[in-house]
């Protein structure tokens, strides 16, 4: 089949503008708006397809804690995301200020509707459910208490969340998760320089266990529908 330069086979015209429109789809997300219109309307680049949808987050509920994070999240189909994230930040001083905190999630979620937009997996409603734990230490000096956690305090329940579409890459994600979180903790005073133990107690709560407005960088092949993150 030749597609220029040479004459043509009968019949290879759709073929050919077909390829066309691909190779105009470098990023993957099968956009073709600039492209020539094509005789087969159905016709899928194949970029998209033959890659991983992927996202990068980080929560800025976080960032404003000072608590640096990651998230990473995996598409499968175009409903179903696998999640992950990590958090830390490691702060203290000689006069007994601890700001130590480490911890991460594990999450399983389910788009609701999106047939509109199924070159993004992770825009949209979602419901799901997740696991995590965490480990802290803090205090706010040597005339106050401190609080430890007793290894990793841990919580587990649904989540929901809206990402909503801002440009062709990115995303702002709003979260929650309402769930039961448990485990142990120590309270400890410092005393001639020395953190001393003073109890252990059982933490049970039900409830918000976190929250989350993210910015997620979504690649790998997924991408929202149109430059500037309008709907179709």
């Amino acid at each position: 089949m030749q597609c220029e330069g040479d004459i043509n086979m009968p019949g290879n015209d759709s073929v050919c503008n077909d390829l066309r429109v691909s190779m105009l789809s470098t990023d993957g997300c099968g956009d073709t708006s600039d492209a020539p219109e094509s005789r087969t309307s159905h016709f899928t680049p194949p970029h998209y397809k033959s890659r991983i949808p992927l996202a990068i987050s980080t929560n800025g509920l976080y960032d404003l804690l000072l608590l640096p994070n990651i998230g990473l999240s995996v598409g499968i189909g175009d409903r179903i995301t696998v999640g992950a994230d990590w958090m830390g930040t490691w702060l203290n001083d000689s006069r007994h200020h601890y700001y130590r905190i480490y911890g991460g999630d594990l999450d399983l979620s389910y788009r609701l509707g999106g047939a509109d937009r199924p070159s993004n997996p992770f825009s949209g409603h979602h419901v799901g459910v997740y696991a995590s734990l965490v480990y802290y230490d803090l205090q706010r000096g040597a005339s106050h208490r401190g609080y430890l956690s007793d290894k990793y305090n841990y919580a587990a329940g649904f989540s929901y969340t809206y990402s909503l579409p801002i440009t062709r890459h990115f995303d702002l994600a709003f979260s929650i998760g309402i769930g039961y979180m448990w485990g142990k903790y120590m309270r400890h005073r410092p005393i001639d320089d020395h953190d001393v133990w003073l109890s252990t107690h059982k933490r049970s709560w039900f409830g918000p266990t976190r929250a989350a407005v993210s910015l997620v960088w979504v690649l790998g092949g997924a991408c929202n529908d149109r430059k500037g993150g309008e709907r179709r």
